[in-house]
């Protein structure tokens, strides 16, 4: 049960940051436009304990993308969502074999 709650919790937060990674490209219809904020609100918050990595690769700050029209579909990606949703998944997969391990251990 507490391996279903880990993974409904992380594909959550994975979610969010492939919606960030996923707004400069759609167009969103008036109705959920309203909601734009409030995702961008909550992935910051995702993002910020990877900005250290970021810096450290030297890609781009995150707020609001590179700020050039036209390029490649790889120079529009926000590179600091992309360090989360990697290092957010590193986190699950990790957590997860933690928790299958004491869940193992307890059932034998």
């Amino acid at each position: 049960m507490l391996i279903r709650v880990a993974i409904a919790v992380f594909g959550v937060i994975q979610a969010v940051l492939a919606l960030r990674l996923l707004l400069p490209f759609i167009d969103l219809p008036p109705a959920l436009a309203q909601f734009e904020p409030t995702i961008l609100t909550v992935s910051d918050a995702l993002i910020a304990p990877f900005s250290a990595f970021t810096s450290l690769l030297g890609v781009g700050s995150g707020l609001g993308g590179s700020g050039t029209t036209g390029g490649s579909f790889l120079e529009q990606l926000d590179a600091p969502v992309v360090v989360a949703l990697v290092g957010w998944s590193l986190i699950e997969l990790v957590g997860l074999a933690i928790l299958r391990i004491f869940t193992r251990s307890e059932g034998s």
